[in-house]
């Protein structure tokens, strides 16, 4: 049996090409949350897995490209992957997966705005 990899937040930040503080303040919220290993002190660092990598990617291009509220974007991220995911399964989701989807949030939330005329 091999130990999955895991992933610091230098790590995550590099691959989210966002800010330190701006990670960390998505951790201490909640929007992101390090399954492998949560930090409980100075010495111990969070730890992500690859899950957690496509959870944050997606939570991220919600946010950004999709102008949802942090809350919402976490709420969509759970509610899509709330079932146990393994690895293998988020293997077969993209990059591009994950912009199609976002790129459909924003035309849903696009096409709500105009009905509603909601001014964004």
């Amino acid at each position: 049996m091999h130990e999955e990899p895991s992933y610091d937040i230098q790590q995550l930040k590099k691959l989210l090409g966002v800010g330190r503080s701006t990670l960390r303040s998505w951790v201490e919220h909640g929007f992101i949350q390090p399954s492998v290993r949560a930090s409980t002190c100075t010495s111990k660092k969070n730890l992500f897995s690859v899950c957690d990598l496509y959870r944050a990617v997606l939570f991220k291009e919600l946010v950004q490209k999709a102008s949802l509220h942090r809350k919402v974007a976490a709420t969509i991220v759970w509610r899509l992957t709330d079932r146990d995911w393994r690895d293998e399964d988020y293997a077969m989701i993209t990059l591009s997966d994950i912009s199609l989807i976002t790129l459909n949030i924003c035309r849903v939330r696009r096409r709500v705005h105009t009905e509603l005329n909601i001014i964004a």
